[in-house]
Formats: C-alpha cells, structure tokens, sequence
C-alpha cells in the first residue's frame, strides 16, 4: 500500500513544530525548500564544477572510502552474484580527488560510478556546517555528507534517524513500514556493510529463489 507524503513548507518550519510534527509523528515528511538558502545549495545550482570549488575550500586533505562500480551495474552498488562479495571495489582516497572523479564523469556512461557516503563533515569539511546551519537540530547533532554519481543504493536499515537535505541533484527515498518486515529478505550478515542490508520482494519473483 502506498500512502501520500505530508510535506511542511521549509520557510515554515520552526524549532518547535519540527519536534512535534515531524520528530514526534515519527512518520516520513518532506520539507521543501528548507535549505534553499544556504551556500552551498547556491553553488550546487551554478554548476558540479562551483560545488566542487565550494567544498575545497573546508577540505583538509582527509582520506574516504570510495566505493567505484563498474559502467554495467549502473550504479547498483550490491553483492556479488554469489553473495560472497560486492559487485564495486572499495578504495580509499582523498575527498578532493574522490570529488573530481565525480565532476569528470558527469554525463558520460562510459566511466566508473562513484560514491561516497556518510563522511562527517566536522573531520572532512571543518567549517562546512557553521557555513550552512541547520537550526532545527541541537548543537550536538554534527552532519554528515553523501557525494556521488547516479547510484542506486540498496534497501537498508539505518541506526539513526535522518534529515537528508538535498544539495545537488536529485534523490528518491523508497521507505517500507515495519509491518512490512516479514516480505524482506536481510543480506548475508558476514558480508554486510555495517548496516542490515534487505533484499525486497520483487513484483514477478524468483520463488525458487526469493520463496513467500
């Protein structure tokens, strides 16, 4: 069953509010236009190139881990056929250079994916969120930034709860209820990637393979 979005205006959205219509409802709500104004939301909109000069600029030369695919995944970063691995190659790099791999490949379906995910910008981008403040949250609250190409990632359980601000681009969130569990199949656990990674039931299913 598919329900529709409640989604709050950013511009009227207060400290306040946020804890009882969003925090407390404990449901998915999309809030548009909530950081419209910071920096690097007016960087990203002049070009890839700007929102890379913007981030040099809080970058310390800090080494992520990338995760690269190749052009036939994608960006489907997923495990291997036989679930005894992955189907991209994990590699660590600087940020920076992470970054430009990103702006080169833009357009072009002949290059690597690339992603980098859930780097903590107070290591990484010293600066970044005194720059572009999110006032919703306490002052403890240290945000975290995801960067890539076109991907595609897996269904997941996450041990936090999110605010994910759109920067640049576009993302799709698909969510499943948690009623829902008994149609999911978890990933092999040994192989996951420090969450539990779900397989959802596909609309003409396998059921030699994904039995009901």
């Amino acid at each position: 069953m598919t329900l529709s979005l409640k989604e709050i205006a950013g511009q009227d959205l207060h400290a306040e509010r946020f804890q009882r219509e969003v925090v407390a409802g404990c449901q998915p709500v999309a809030l548009r236009g909530l950081t419209a104004d910071w920096p690097v939301v007016r960087a990203a909109q002049q070009s890839a190139g700007r929102l890379k000069d913007y981030l040099s600029a809080f970058d310390v030369g800090c080494r992520v881990e990338a995760f690269l695919g190749n052009p036939a995944i994608c960006g489907k970063y997923y495990y291997a056929a036989d679930f005894k691995g992955f189907n991209f190659e994990r590699r660590m790099m600087k940020l920076l250079d992470a970054l430009q791999m990103m702006v080169e490949s833009l357009h072009r379906t002949d290059t690597p994916s690339i992603y980098v995910g859930s780097v903590p910008t107070g290591d990484s981008l010293p600066g970044f969120a005194a720059s572009n403040p999110m006032t919703l949250l306490g002052q403890g609250v240290s945000p975290r930034i995801w960067l890539g190409t076109r991907s595609n990632v897996s269904c997941h359980h996450d041990t936090f709860d999110n605010l994910a601000r759109v920067i640049a681009g576009r993302r799709r969130f698909t969510l499943f209820a948690p009623q829902l569990i008994g149609k999911l199949y978890v990933g092999p656990i040994d192989h996951g990637r420090g969450r539990h990674q779900f397989r959802p039931v596909p609309t003409a299913p396998d059921r030699g393979f994904s039995p009901s």
